[in-house]
């Protein structure tokens, strides 16, 4: 199917550019104002249901476009870098291709990464699952996937609106809680440290190695003293999910029943791992320890409760699930933690803030790294209803480019910050 798609996109990148104008919309969740611009020279693509990522891939390259990102959802996304002003209208009307719209960038500064066929909507909780769908259909919009939240959908964009008419209709609605983009966040995972000896966490116990500061650490030694976590307390750590069968990892895992944790996945119910950062955020939080294997959790009497999501290209409305899930389980437990060692590069989205405020109103804490671009703390961290958590370095400083540890990265900071961790 590729070829045929390639070629055509060859006979069509000469049409005319077809600019819109309406990039803006005003938040149904709190009345906040999104206002976007183009940025030049990037266009981003969604294919219909069914092409994948490789299909895609292989047509654009061989129309002679450069591909910058792609990511499968109900379709294939691809975000191509052009030269040609035409190249928009030309995408517009190759086979397979659902919709493309420029690259945008917010009032806040983010690049909105998002799939243009797409967007998201949240009912109001007393509104019925028939009134929803009838508000759907009744809008010319179609069900592209029923998330787990209650209520909450992904849709594509009615025959007769564009995206962003689109999403002010739903937000307009009454029956409409709000309604914003499907956006795509890329590389949000914040690289943390993946040591297997107690010795070099200097952050438990800091003696001065690799040069830092003897005691600039904070005194887990002396805290397992007198607590070690309790069984009850639960650290849910939503990320790339867990080395599963893990033993320092394993025992310390509540158990799952006929839960589904895999928030990536629609096939999914078993958080395995997609690389290592979920498994080393677990263990660097709820490690065994004195069994001779690995490092030391820090909470090692706590139980974890691993949510997996997909940080390297995944869209936020299933960290929103993910989140929400968390909350659904608040009775569950004496005690719910959750653990966010990730960003969203596209910015503000209020399904992800409507779910921590869910967390904040089941009891649970919510803590969120405050990023690693040595710059202004980011979202999720920025919402008043989470932790925003910094980072010090090993001689008691602010992670920092500068830092002794001569790590690369800087701990983002400003007037949101709550705590700053040992990182």
């Amino acid at each position: 199917m590729h070829h045929a798609m390639t070629a055509t996109l060859f006979l069509v990148l000469a049409a005319f550019p077809s600019r819109a104008s309406d990039y803006h919309y005003v938040s149904g969740y709190n009345g906040k104002e999104f206002v976007m611009d183009e940025i030049p020279g990037q266009i981003q693509v969604s294919f219909d249901a069914g092409v994948s990522a490789a299909t895609a891939r292989d047509a654009l390259t061989g129309a002679g476009m450069e591909i910058v990102r792609t990511a499968q959802a109900g379709g294939a996304y691809a975000l191509v870098r052009v030269t040609d002003d035409s190249a928009l209208a030309g995408l517009q009307a190759a086979p397979s291709v659902a919709s493309a719209m420029p690259l945008l960038v917010d009032q806040e500064g983010f690049v909105k990464t998002f799939a243009p066929a797409e967007l998201t909507a949240q009912f109001h909780p007393t509104v019925s699952v028939a009134r929803q769908h009838e508000v759907i259909s009744d809008l010319g919009a179609g069900v592209v996937r029923r998330q787990r939240t209650p209520g909450y959908y992904t849709l594509s964009v009615p025959n007769d609106m564009t995206l962003f008419e689109a999403i002010r209709a739903f937000n307009e609605h009454s029956d409409v809680h709000f309604a914003e983009l499907s956006a795509f966040g890329f590389d949000d995972a914040l690289e943390v440290p993946d040591d297997p000896l107690f010795e070099d966490q200097w952050h438990l116990r800091n003696t001065g190695q690799s040069g830092g500061t003897a005691g600039a650490d904070i005194e887990a030694v002396e805290g397992w003293d007198l607590f070690l976590g309790d069984e009850n307390v639960v650290v849910s750590v939503v990320d790339t999910g867990i080395d599963w069968d893990h033993p320092d990892l394993a025992p310390r895992v509540v158990d799952i029943g006929d839960e589904d944790w895999d928030f990536e996945s629609e096939a999914g119910k078993i958080p395995h791992d997609s690389g290592y950062h979920g498994t080393c955020c677990n263990g660097i939080t709820g490690g065994a320890t004195n069994n001779a294997i690995g490092i030391s959790g820090v909470a090692r009497g706590c139980r974890l409760m691993p949510l997996k999501v997909n940080l390297a290209s995944g869209q936020n409305q299933n960290r929103a699930d993910a989140i929400n899930y968390a909350a659904s389980r608040a009775d569950d437990f004496t005690h719910i933690v959750l653990s966010m060692s990730w960003r969203m590069s596209s910015g503000d989205f209020a399904a992800v803030e409507a779910a921590c405020q869910n967390a904040f109103d089941a009891g649970l804490l919510t803590c969120v790294a405050s990023g690693n671009d040595d710059g202004a703390i980011t979202y999720p961290a920025l919402y008043p209803t989470t932790i925003a958590v910094g980072a010090t370095s090993p001689c008691d400083e602010r992670k920092n480019p500068n830092s002794c540890d001569g790590e690369w990265w800087g701990s983002n900071y400003g007037p949101m910050l709550n705590v700053a961790a040992r990182e």
